[in-house]
């Protein structure tokens, strides 16, 4: 039988004043781990947005810099939710999930940048790929798939024509993002309903549906 019990210590856990040693005069571990992701949250927001805003005073070459700048909205994003989840760390999830789901964008920004320094539109792109050779076999996992699939006929076979590759990257990328948009509304609606469960990895809980592969990644590191 599966258990349907969330171990919420750790949600459920606060910090009050006393509970910790003092370090640096008045300020425990908490209040100065504080301090120090506040100064660093404005230093990396700071920066960011100044460059954005450089790149947007000097927009000529707006099919590169428009995806450069949502690359640079990514630092304070993740700097801000990093700073609210040590703030509010009880609600740390939800600040997680929504800076997760920014990446995804930032990630298709990056590659949508990379195709454009190949080639400046999607047919040319096309026609560059469509002439790319040799191919390279796809890396771990899906070359073990592949082993283990049909090999040179199954479905997780390397792509004979250079186009092919590229369509099914481009794909799985852009196809990245409707999907972590979607798990993220799922995760606060679970968590909001106390149906996530982070610490669990239970099929009763939400969590381990929610999460995609390369949260699994990150996990691992």
């Amino acid at each position: 039988m599966l258990n349907s019990t969330c171990n919420s210590t750790l949600e459920d856990l606060r910090i009050s004043r006393g509970d910790e040693v003092l370090l640096v005069g008045p300020l425990d571990f908490h209040d100065l781990a504080r301090v120090i992701a506040a100064s660093c949250t404005l230093i990396a927001v700071a920066m960011s947005l100044y460059l954005a805003w450089m790149h947007a005073l000097h927009y000529t070459q707006p099919r590169e810099q428009r995806y450069i700048i949502r690359i640079l909205f990514m630092v304070p994003v993740y700097a801000v939710s990093s700073y609210l989840q040590l703030q509010w760390y009880w609600h740390a999830i939800y600040f997680q999930v929504i800076s997760d789901c920014y990446e995804a964008f930032a990630i298709a920004s990056f590659f949508a940048l990379l195709c454009h320094y190949v080639a400046p539109d999607l047919h040319a792109q096309k026609a560059y790929f469509r002439e790319m050779r040799p191919i390279k076999a796809w890396v771990w996992p899906v070359n073990w798939f592949a082993a283990c699939c049909g090999r040179h006929r199954g479905p997780w076979r390397t792509p004979a024509s250079g186009l092919t590759w590229f369509n099914i990257i481009w794909i799985g990328i852009y196809h990245y993002c409707f999907i972590r948009v979607a798990m993220t509304i799922s995760a606060v609606v679970s968590q909001y309903f106390g149906r996530y469960c982070e610490s669990s990895n239970s099929p009763v809980f939400g969590h381990i549906w929610e999460e995609t592969p390369a949260d699994r990644v990150k996990e691992t590191r």
